[in-house]
C-alpha cells in the first residue's frame, strides 16, 4: 500500500469517526431537550436570552455654517498664536473643530501668508508670521 493510499484511508476513518460523534451528540441534545419517550413531552426548556446592546450611534460631524469660515479661521489663528509651532491635532483639540474642517482652513491660511507651515505629514507645525 502506498503512502497516499494509507493517508487517504486514515483521513477517511477519521472523518467517519467524527461524523459518528457528531450524530451521537445531536441525538443526545434532542433527547435531553424533548425527552426519550415517543410522546414528545420531555421537560420544558426555558430559553435564556441576553439583552443585546443597541448599536452605538455615531453623531455626524457638526457642520459649520457658510458664514462661520471666518470664525473658524479666527479660532485657528488664536490657537496658533497661543502656542507657536503647534500641530494640527493640537489645534483641533484646542479649538474643538474637527480635523476635516481644520485641514483646508490651515491650507488657506498658509497660502494666504497668515500662517507659516513647517515640516511635512504628521510632523507639520504651524506658527504665525
Amino acid at each position: 500500500m502506498s503512502k497516499k493510499e494509507e493517508i487517504t484511508q486514515y483521513v477517511g476513518k477519521f472523518i467517519e469517526g467524527l461524523t459518528k460523534l457528531m450524530r451521537a451528540a445531536a441525538h443526545e441534545t434532542v433527547d435531553a431537550t424533548f425527552g426519550d419517550g415517543d410522546e414528545g413531552g420531555g421537560s420544558e426548556v426555558v430559553a435564556t436570552t441576553r439583552k443585546l446592546k443597541a448599536p452605538r450611534r455615531v453623531s455626524a460631524p457638526k457642520q459649520l455654517g457658510e458664514g462661520s469660515g471666518g470664525d473658524a479661521k479666527k479660532l485657528i489663528l488664536s490657537a496658533i498664536r497661543a502656542t507657536p509651532g503647534v500641530g494640527r491635532a493640537a489645534i483641533c483639540a484646542t479649538t474643538g473643530l474637527p480635523g476635516w474642517k481644520v485641514t483646508p482652513l490651515l491650507n488657506e491660511l498658509a497660502s494666504a501668508g497668515a500662517v507659516r507651515k513647517s515640516g511635512a505629514g504628521r510632523g507639520t507645525t504651524y506658527s504665525t508670521r
